[in-house]
């Protein structure tokens, strides 16, 4: 491709970025990308191309319109971004789709495709995909994709045509539990649980507590802490100070809790019920 080419790729990367700022992105747990370039073909440079993990990196994530993108990141340092997108916008289902234009600039009645990286990516292209497999997880992440394509740059014979599949780390699973218990000072109330993961993480815990007195009516604070979570069931306690302007009583109060892992992919916790409110020497 001509500097033309190269300039309209880097334009076209920050026109896209607060759309793929908006997506997270999912380590892989495994993956595989192989290549094979014909002679005049631009993105390829006629040769073939082949990553596994380990010890390259792969991972995923859902851009704006639906569409599934991988992205490798290679141990020598080669980085591929592979667009896939259905038409209009649905999401990447098995199936072949034909008549694919450079992604995300194609019509919205065709599929998009775009294979690019090393600094190379097409002004436009024709193409056509076959997804062998797409699965996603409960938050709408990847969690497993396999992919074939053929992709020719600038309307060239010459085509780069590939193969690359993924399987996503699995979203973190968190089980959070309420103490019935908990302590108030001033305009401050504490409440603690215990907590789990499926595997380790850095965890946020937040919520509300919500006293209703006569003296005050309604009472409320919010809290919120981060926990390392383990496979261990383990104690997570915060303090919630009141916003409402009254101070915490000893009796009853209502909390609402919930847990995410600070990291994707991660299915959130979420616990309520009564706390006894005690005052604390």
């Amino acid at each position: 491709m001509k500097p033309l080419a190269i300039a309209a790729s880097l334009s076209a990367a920050a026109a896209l970025f607060a759309g793929h700022a908006q997506a997270s992105v999912v380590p892989a747990l495994s993956g595989s990308l192989t290549m094979t370039s014909d002679a005049g073909d631009y993105i390829g440079q006629g040769q073939n191309w082949s990553y596994s993990l380990p010890p390259d990196s792969f991972s995923s994530q859902i851009p704006y319109n639906n569409g599934v993108e991988a992205i490798v990141n290679a141990a020598n340092g080669d980085w591929w971004y592979l667009d896939f997108g259905a038409p209009f916008g649905a999401v990447l289902t098995p199936g072949t789709y034909t008549s694919a234009a450079r992604w995300p600039f194609q019509d919205p009645s065709q599929p998009g495709l775009s294979v690019s990286g090393v600094g190379r990516g097409c002004n436009t292209l024709t193409g056509s995909f076959t997804v062998l497999d797409a699965t996603y997880a409960p938050d709408g992440s990847v969690q497993t994709f396999h992919a074939t394509f053929e992709q020719h740059c600038e309307g060239a014979a010459a085509a780069l045509r590939g193969e690359v599949q993924l399987r996503s780390i699995p979203p973190l699973e968190i089980t959070l539990t309420l103490d019935p218990k908990g302590s108030i000072k001033s305009n401050s109330g504490t409440v603690s649980g215990t907590i789990s993961c499926s595997r380790t993480a850095t965890v946020f815990v937040s919520g509300t507590i919500t006293q209703q007195t006569k003296r005050y009516g309604t009472t409320s604070g919010l809290f919120g802490t981060t926990v390392n979570c383990t496979t261990s069931t383990a104690p997570w306690s915060a303090i919630g100070s009141s916003y409402s302007g009254n101070p915490f009583v000893a009796g009853a109060g209502t909390v609402a809790a919930s847990a995410t892992g600070n990291d994707p992919p991660s299915k959130t916790a979420t616990v309520s019920g009564a706390v006894q409110l005690t005052s604390a020497k």
